[in-house]
């Protein structure tokens, strides 16, 4: 009769994943820039690649704080005029 040992099973899956998704042992060190993110022009990746999709978030939020400051100071402007 075969048997299996589903925690020691549950862990060996959940150590395949953890390794599969440690992407700076995998891509080396040249992967994050200097604030931790992906770095962009350093690695590149196919479209639909999990860290194509990791830059391309990273660099939408990037584009949300800037937008987000402009329209923050314009309302200060604005707000001091009154």
């Amino acid at each position: 009769m075969i048997t299996f040992d589903s925690y020691k099973l549950d862990q060996v899956i959940d150590d395949r994943i953890e390794q599969a998704l440690n992407f700076g042992d995998v891509y080396g060190s040249d992967l994050f820039d200097d604030d931790g993110n992906v770095g962009y022009h350093k690695v590149g990746f196919n479209p639909g690649h999990l860290l194509d999709i990791l830059q391309s978030q990273q660099q939408q939020i990037a584009d949300l704080v800037a937008s987000n400051s402009y329209l923050y100071n314009e309302l200060k402007q604005l707000k001091g005029r009154r």
